[in-house]
């Protein structure tokens, strides 16, 4: 069995830092709209402290969804062996799930612009460049385990 570590890997970093790292853009993009709101109502001279404090909840709460979504979404580590691969996302990495892993065939395995889409049983993968360090190998891997997929045995539970 061959294990792929992403760059979005959490490698010991704390669920707090983690999220919080991931929860600055989709803040901003979601504080923006609620700000030019607010500059526009405070320039005609309206009251909206409360209304901007419902809108700012809003906003967190929108956010902090979405970034919820993105870890579970977000591949951290690759394993594969002959025929199979399993996936862990960030978020599981982060829960410390360490048994039980899902693994699934290797369908397909196809080049993009910036690396390239992995179907790893019902989901497809964009594995791009800069977020494997050995994205090489990893890519001779997959490749090799979908040419062995219709031939092997799913592996036990790790």
């Amino acid at each position: 069995m061959q294990t792929f570590r992403s760059a979005a890997h959490p490698d010991g970093r704390s669920a707090a830092h983690m999220h919080g790292r991931a929860l600055v853009r989709p803040l901003a993009a979601c504080m923006l709209p609620v700000m030019i709101v607010t500059l526009v109502a405070v320039l005609e001279g309206r009251r909206i402290l409360p209304a901007l404090a419902a809108a700012s909840v809003g906003a967190l709460l929108l956010s902090s969804a979405w970034v919820h979504f993105q870890l579970r979404r977000t591949p951290a580590v690759i394993y594969v062996t002959d025929g199979y691969a399993a996936v862990r996302s960030v978020w599981h990495v982060l829960q410390g799930q360490r048994s039980g892993l899902n693994w699934m065939p290797v369908l397909d395995v196809r080049e993009r612009s910036s690396g390239v889409r992995a179907t790893i049983g019902y989901e497809s993968f964009a594995l791009d460049e800069a977020d494997w360090p050995d994205h090489g190998r990893l890519i001779d891997a997959l490749v090799n385990a979908l040419h062995h997929s219709s031939r092997s045995v799913a592996p036990e539970e790790a």
